[in-house]
C-alpha cells in the first residue's frame, strides 16, 4: 500500500470529486498469450538490450531498478546514438544470449533506427511497434523478427501494456500483479491524484512551479524519468506546466538543500519514502571514544540505520515546514509489483487531471516535433 502523508503548507483548495477524464491506459487489455509465448521462447537469454526512447522505456527502467536480482537478465537500455556508448555496450554482450527489443509506437524515431541498425546483426529480435513505420516495414521484410503490436496509446501512458509488461515477463517479474490497481476499486488513488493535482495547480498559479521529487529509497529512483516525462509532456503546453526535478536523497542534502532553503521561493517538494527493514551498526572498540557532533561513536553501537535514514528525511521535511515550503510525502509500506503499479497509476491520473485543470490535451506533445525535423535535416546537409 502507498499513502500520502504530511501535507504541509499546501494551498487549501475547494473542489468536488474527480471529473470524468479519458483513461485509455487503464482500459486496455494486453495480449498476455503472445507475451507469455515469446517470454518462454527467449527464456535462455542473459542480456535484454532495449532500444527505445521516453515512454517506450521509462516505466520498465523503474520496474527493473525496483525488482532486479541476481537471477534477472542483465538489462541494457540504448536511448542514444552516441558512438562511444554503442561500442561500449556492444563489447559487453554475447550475441547468442542477447535479446534485442526495439520499442516504438510510430517506428519513425531516427536515432532509434540508427542504433537499431548498429545492433541489427544480433540474432534474436523482437519489435513492439505500430501498424506502420520503419520498424513494421523491417519486420515485414525480415520474418525472423518477432512482432508485438503496440497499443494505440502514447508512450508515456503505456505502463500497463506490452511496452512495460513484456520486458517485465522476460525478467521474471510478476507482470500481472503490476496491473492489480486496475482490477481493484481504485477510487482512493484517483481521489488522492485529483486532490494533489489541484494543490499543484494552485501552487503554479502562485508562482511555485518547480517540484523537487526527493526519493529516499534506491529501489524507486528508477521511476524518476517516468514521472518527469509524464508531467512535462502532459501539461507543459500553452506556456503552462510544472518542472519536475528528481533528486536522490538523502544525497540531495549535499547539493540542493541550499537552493531549497536559501534560494528563490518557487519550489515545492514531494518526498518519496519506504518502510525499511532493521539494519544495525557495530562500532569497533578502538573507535568508541571518537566524537561526532558531540556524541561518541560508542553511542552509535546498535544504531538502527532504518531509523537513521528516516531521521535524514524528517530533518529535511521539518525544515521545509518551518520555512513555509509546500511539501507532501508519498510513503510505501512495502515495495512490490502491486505498490509499484499503484505508484505508476497515481502519477498517470495526476497528469491527466492536471491537464484537465489547465484545459490542455493530456495525450499530445506538439512542441517536440520541430526540433526532430531540424535534427533530421542536419544529418543530410
Amino acid at each position: 500500500m502507498i499513502s500520502i502523508t504530511n501535507k504541509s503548507n499546501l494551498p487549501k483548495v475547494v473542489h468536488g470529486g474527480p471529473p470524468e477524464v479519458p483513461t485509455p491506459f487503464a482500459e486496455y487489455d494486453p495480449n498476455w498469450s503472445l507475451m507469455e509465448k515469446l517470454a518462454a521462447k527467449y527464456r535462455h537469454i542473459e542480456t535484454l538490450l532495449i532500444i527505445g526512447h521516453g515512454g517506450s522505456i521509462n516505466t520498465f527502467r523503474g520496474l527493473y531498478a525496483a525488482f532486479n536480482n541476481t537471477h534477472t537478465p542483465r538489462r541494457i537500455i540504448v536511448d542514444t546514438n552516441e558512438p562511444a556508448y554503442l561500442e561500449k555496450m556492444r563489447a559487453l554482450i554475447d550475441p547468442a544470449k542477447t535479446l534485442l527489443l526495439a520499442i516504438s509506437k510510430s517506428g519513425e524515431n531516427t536515432s532509434q533506427v540508427e542504433s537499431l541498425l548498429y545492433f541489427f546483426d544480433l540474432p534474436h529480435k523482437i519489435f513492439i511497434t505500430g501498424p506502420s513505420g520503419v520498424l513494421r516495414d523491417m519486420a515485414k521484410k525480415d520474418r525472423k523478427i518477432d512482432v508485438i503490436d503496440h497499443p494505440d496509446i502514447g508512450g508515456r501512458f503505456t505502463s500497463f501494456t506490452e511496452v512495460a509488461l513484456f520486458p517485465s515477463l522476460i525478467c521474471g517479474f510478476d507482470a500481472h500483479r503490476i496491473r492489480t490497481v486496475l482490477a481493484l476499486s481504485h477510487s482512493h488513488v484517483r481521489n488522492r491524484a485529483w486532490e494533489i493535482a489541484n494543490s499543484l495547480w494552485a501552487l503554479e498559479q502562485s508562482g511555485i512551479d518547480n517540484v523537487l521529487l526527493s526519493v529516499y529509497t534506491q529501489a524507486l529512483r528508477g521511476f524518476d524519468l517516468f514521472v518527469q516525462q509524464l508531467i512535462h509532456e502532459t501539461i507543459g503546453k500553452n506556456k503552462l506546466g510544472l518542472t519536475i526535478i528528481p533528486l536522490e536523497s538523502p544525497e540531495s542534502q549535499h547539493h540542493t538543500s541550499q537552493r531549497l532553503f536559501g534560494g528563490k521561493r518557487d519550489t515545492a517538494v514531494i518526498f518519496v519514502t519506504a518502510n525499511q527493514a532493521d539494519l544495525r551498526v557495530l562500532v569497533p572498540k578502538k573507535f568508541e571514544d571518537i566524537v561526532l557532533r558531540g556524541k561518541t561513536l560508542a553511542q552509535f553501537e546498535n544504531m538502527n540505520l532504518a531509523f537513521s535514514l528516516e531521521a535524514e528525511y524528517i530533518g529535511t521535511r521539518n525544515r521545509a515546514d518551518e520555512l513555509g515550503i509546500p511539501n507532501l510525502t508519498i510513503n510505501f509500506e512495502a515495495i512490490d509489483e502491486e505498490t509499484a503499479g499503484a505508484y505508476i497509476y497515481f502519477w498517470q491520473m495526476l497528469a491527466v487531471y492536471s491537464a484537465h485543470l489547465r484545459k490542455v490535451n493530456a495525450f499530445d506533445q506538439p512542441a517536440v516535433e520541430a526540433s526532430k525535423d531540424i535534427s533530421f535535416r542536419e544529418r543530410f546537409k
